[in-house]
């Protein structure tokens, strides 16, 4: 018995990859941003702020990846329960 819908397996996983995209897109311009900002920005404060910088991009950036992993994941499930149901 299976109990899924490859229709919804492959909805999740198009947004999953539409989700890795935007990510991607925001931590390039986020990056851009503060690579200007880091310019005029020199006290204290940013060599504070920096490496948490860093390391939430670092995250995003692995979060990306997992959806992007995951997508295909669920692509190839879908794909199987296709075969399986003969459709």
């Amino acid at each position: 018995m299976v109990i899924v819908e490859p229709g919804e397996l492959r909805r999740f996983a198009a947004f999953l990859v539409e989700c890795a995209g935007d990510i991607r897109a925001a931590e390039s311009a986020s990056t851009d941003s503060f690579s200007q900002l880091k310019k005029d920005w020199r006290d204290d404060k940013m060599r504070a702020f920096e490496p948490k910088y860093n390391a939430a991009v670092a995250e995003l950036d692995r979060f990306a990846n997992v959806c992007a992993r995951y997508a295909e994941y669920l692509e190839d499930k879908a794909r199987r329960i296709d075969r399986y149901l003969g459709g």
